[in-house]
């Protein structure tokens, strides 16, 4: 290859580059709800406020929300419990120790740092701890982390209300979380690319 050649494979590569930067810079994701308990809805963007309202006008105590990364998904459950006046005990289950700071940082963030003194954390890995106890609220975060042994304890946990936060849910572990939650309404939101 010539060094002319070389130098401007080099330029159009730079360019490409440039221009895949750019890009990515002012891309902005759109979400379109596609589908909402299993019925196919009319496809339209959503913003966070409107999944929020969304959620927030379902009737089931028990709600899985599917949807994609960046869509806020703790920000709309700490609305919930907020929407729902939450008083008392709150648990919030994480796949990993690290996402317990990730969660009180968020709710520092919002402004629901009042929340806190009532909230208790644990991991998928030692919810058997709070096996045939009573919470307001609980909230799954990374649902899809739910196995079965993990299932084992959350059955036999009482809650008025059930969040569920996934990006990705088989179905079938969504026909698992139904017979946990027989009422469970699955709130579904996918990511379309501009």
């Amino acid at each position: 290859m010539s060094d002319d050649l070389r130098v401007s494979f080099i330029i159009i590569v730079c360019m490409c580059i440039y221009a895949g930067i750019a890009l990515l810079c002012t891309y902005k994701p759109r979400f379109v709800k596609i589908q909402n308990n299993g019925n196919n809805m009319n496809s339209h963007k959503l913003s966070r406020e409107s999944i929020f309202e969304d959620v927030k006008n379902i009737q089931s105590h028990h709600i899985l929300c599917e949807l994609p990364t960046g869509t806020g998904k703790s920000k709309i459950a700490l609305d919930f419990l907020h929407f729902k006046n939450i008083q008392g005990k709150i648990l919030i289950v994480v796949p990993r120790l690290v996402l317990i700071n990730n969660w009180i940082e968020e709710f520092k963030k919002w402004g629901y740092d009042s929340y806190l003194n009532n909230v208790e954390f644990t991991t998928y890995i030692s919810i058997v701890k709070f096996a045939n106890k009573h919470f307001d609220i609980v909230i799954f975060d990374e649902a899809h982390h739910l196995t079965e042994r993990a299932i084992s304890g959350v059955e036999t946990i009482v809650s008025t209300y059930t969040i569920l936060l996934s990006a990705t849910v088989t179905k079938e572990h969504k026909l698992t979380l139904k017979s946990i939650w027989p009422d469970l309404y699955v709130y579904t939101v996918r990511m379309r690319q501009a």
